[in-house]
């Protein structure tokens, strides 16, 4: 699956390098921070720069200390999406370097800290949302607990530092140019960078060998239309990345270069399988999201009762599009079923 080259011994000149594995918080996979170095000039730009701690930012220390990058040349911070685990250390960067910040628009909230925290942005909306799904109410308690730890692993990005882009913005990274693709999904403002002249792609969590990118659902307002399209959009997504044919993906996570057109194409198949389980999920009768996400994600708990829900209600907006369910609504619940 992966490309011809080893990561860990070759580097073609003006293709990402691995700064550093940044440690994220009770998750066991270490977020990969990437740097593009100008090497005729000595700017450097850095992908998500992990997590606000004191593991984390160990992590990112080390990576410039073993590259002999200070931290006055970082210029630019690209940031994929607004996880804290990608963006947490993102303030920091500018405080020792005053760097740019660079998100899409729709991870502002979360980016500059208007998020509540960084997966829920109106707890009242969300508890009501979740309630409407068939979720019990120890678990949405148990939710809002784990959610809240979340806020102790970034900081907001300073106003004046931060950047908003949409789709198509091209991104001067000293000799390097990258072009913003927006690939809703995973957020909704989740972004990847290309390069087109040196053929590569850095994709955060949009594209990764071995760990399902979950589509998660943001709620503004109880069921507003968009909380359903998560997988909708990811689609979408990923039927465009499976274009991207010979160009190498740079992830967020796990190993690199890998194909990112191949890559699309095996999380389009798993997409499927996921929906094809799902609808199966039905055949014995009508039930709740809540209750499907039990059958298809036992025994998950904390912010992982939140992931399983968000990937079964997206799932459930793709098959009542395709007309294969739908839902009626009994004591302020929805209750899906085949059609």
């Amino acid at each position: 699956m992966a490309l011809s080259v080893n990561p860990q011994t070759q580097h073609q000149e003006g293709t990402p390098i691995l700064l550093a594995r940044g440690a994220v918080p009770a998750y066991p996979h270490p977020v990969n921070i990437f740097a593009l170095v100008d090497r005729n000039t000595g700017e450097v730009s850095i992908t998500d720069p992990g997590s606000f701690t004191a593991e984390g930012l160990k992590c990112l220390e080390d990576g410039l200390a073993a590259r002999r990058i200070e931290w006055r040349q970082i210029k630019h911070v690209l940031l994929t999406h607004g996880h804290f685990d990608h963006y947490g250390l993102a303030s920091y960067v500018v405080e020792k370097s005053g760097a740019v910040v660079y998100c899409h628009r729709r991870e502002a909230d979360r980016v500059n800290g208007s998020f509540k925290n960084p997966f829920i942005k109106d707890e009242a909306a969300t508890v009501s949302f979740f309630r409407q799904m068939g979720c019990r109410e120890e678990k949405i308690a148990e939710v809002l607990k784990a959610a809240q730890k979340a806020n102790d692993f970034a900081r907001p990005v300073p106003g004046e530092n931060l950047r908003l882009v949409d789709g198509g913005d091209l991104i001067s990274c000293g000799q390097v140019e990258l072009q913003v693709i927006h690939t809703p999904g995973h957020t909704m403002g989740s972004v990847c960078y290309l390069c087109a002249e040196n053929n590569f792609l850095l994709t955060g969590d949009t594209l990764m060998e071995g760990v399902t990118p979950n589509p998660i659902f943001e709620i503004i307002s109880p069921l507003e239309a968009e909380t359903f399209m998560s997988v909708i959009r990811y689609r979408e997504s990923l039927l465009r990345l499976e274009q991207f044919s010979g160009v190498a993906a740079y992830p967020g996570h796990g190993r690199w270069p890998l194909p990112a057109g191949f890559l699309a194409r095996e999380m389009l198949s798993h997409f499927a399988s996921r929906q094809k389980l799902i609808a199966g999920c039905l055949e014995a009768g009508e039930k709740t999201a809540a209750e499907i996400a039990d059958i298809v994600f036992p025994d998950v708990h904390g912010y992982h009762i939140f992931l399983a829900l968000s990937e079964v209600v997206g799932h459930l907006g793709c098959l009542w599009e395709a007309g294969t369910v739908t839902y009626r609504r009994e004591n302020g619940v929805f209750c899906w079923r085949l059609k």
